[in-house]
């Protein structure tokens, strides 16, 4: 099998919480089913509240994942 790393990117108009249960799950259905063990959580959140530099956070999203 090849590929044995995954990048989950995410946007949201307000803000995931930490422990986001869809990327945990995620991250362990990946684990557990495919031997994926790098999972990069990438998210890029806030982007509907109003006076946000949209494009500000989602090249700062672009530049960091949060393993």
């Amino acid at each position: 099998m090849q590929g044995r790393e995954l990048t989950f990117v995410t946007t949201a108009g307000g803000f995931i919480p930490e422990g986001d249960p869809a990327s945990s799950y995620l991250k362990a259905l990946c684990s557990v089913f495919f031997d994926i063990l790098e999972f990069e959580y990438i998210k890029a959140e806030g982007l509907d509240i109003w006076g946000t530099d949209v494009q500000k956070v989602l090249e700062k999203a672009a530049g960091k994942g949060e393993g």
